[in-house]
């Protein structure tokens, strides 16, 4: 298939996959269009049309950090579900297996006010603020807890639902839910996801999921159930990978080789990010997210020893540890010398030789 050329067709061509049932997952770099994108599946009617987690409903989250209170926001559809549903218990109770019960959220529906209570070293009760971590999985808890009641009222016969708000839902949209979570966390909320889609699949539920993301890791495990069950014949899902050049997006249906295309695309990343002279500092944790999973399949200790007969080697890895930095990742104003730039793409350069990679 030929590549899809701008937000507005590529959605297109998503939307008539998802009315088709078929599920569809998306691999694309920060910055590229993933938000963007699931807008367009906002609802437009009266009726709930989608259910969608994305940077959007991110914001409906609000700290006042003097009082310790996390807001809902009021007049949202999801602080509306939460009260009319009755489904504090549940969001407290899927927060809390994340946390393993070391934090007690407290919820007044009403106000939207959310505040997070712990038991301190003097074994007194104590009102905290919560990690960044913790923060996106009680994002994540609330609108689990809000999808899995949606589609739980499906599954009842039309006349048997407590209510009909969910009747013309089409597209469950999830957007990256995993930021600053650990290894562990990603692979329980993958799980969670792939556990939705089954019930769906298995109940007949008239929905499709949209699911897109950055992160390998996140991805990897959803590819390979969702392409499982394509070879199960199950239900039929597509993948896609997104990238943007000159304020265009692009898109393409992934083959088989699956996570293999995220590497090579990475890579035709940077290469682009060297010709059109810019390079930022997500580029090197990209390269070494490439070198780290490279070494591992090519039986390697280290990333480093990838470069053993590199006779830039000391500095290329002092170049690549010292942009590469996971707390530095989405910094985009961080200064990169022009030598460190240089030093990179040497390095850059030996690699795509030395291991004969086209791109």
């Amino acid at each position: 298939m030929d590549e899809i050329v701008g937000l507005k067709n590529l959605t297109k061509n998503i939307k008539r996959n998802l009315k088709n049932r078929k599920d569809v997952l998306v691999f694309a770099f920060n910055a590229t269009g993933k938000t963007r994108m699931s807008r367009q599946f906002d609802n437009s009617e009266e009726l709930i049309q989608s259910i969608c987690y994305n940077a959007i409903v991110e914001d409906y989250f609000s700290w006042d950090n003097e009082k310790m209170i996390l807001f809902i926001a009021k007049n949202t559809w999801l602080l509306d579900l939460i009260k009319d549903e009755g489904l504090d218990g549940e969001i407290i109770s899927i927060f809390e297996n994340f946390t393993e019960d070391r934090i007690d959220p407290i919820i007044n529906s009403e106000t939207g006010e959310v505040r997070f209570q712990i038991i301190n070293e003097k074994s007194e009760k104590e009102y905290i603020k919560i990690s960044k971590g913790e923060e996106t999985l009680f994002k994540w808890s609330v609108f689990y807890a809000a999808l899995k009641n949606g589609l739980d009222i499906l599954n009842e016969k039309p006349e048997n639902r407590s209510t009909d708000e969910f009747n013309n839902l089409e597209y469950i949209v999830i957007d990256d839910p995993i930021s600053s979570l650990d290894e562990f966390k990603i692979y329980t909320l993958s799980t969670q996801i792939i556990e939705l889609m089954k019930f769906v699949h298995e109940k007949k539920i008239k929905v499709s999921f949209l699911i897109s993301t950055h992160h390998t890791m996140f991805y990897n495990i959803l590819y390979n159930t969702m392409n499982r069950r394509n070879k199960d014949r199950k239900r039929k899902s597509l993948f896609y990978v997104m990238r943007k050049e000159n304020s265009t997006i692009y898109a393409k249906l992934l083959n088989e080789q699956g996570l293999l295309a995220y590497h090579i695309q990475s890579l035709l990343e940077i290469k682009k990010a060297f010709e059109n002279n810019t390079v930022k500092k997500n580029h090197y944790n990209m390269f070494r997210s490439v070198l780290e999973k490279s070494s591992i399949f090519l039986g390697y200790s280290k990333w480093k020893d990838l470069f053993n007969k590199y006779k830039d080697k000391d500095v290329f890895s002092k170049v690549i540890n010292m942009n590469s930095h996971e707390r530095y990742v989405d910094i985009e104003t961080e200064y990169i010398t022009q030598e460190q730039i240089n030093v990179f793409k040497g390095g850059f350069d030996y690699f795509i030789e030395k291991f004969n990679i086209k791109l």
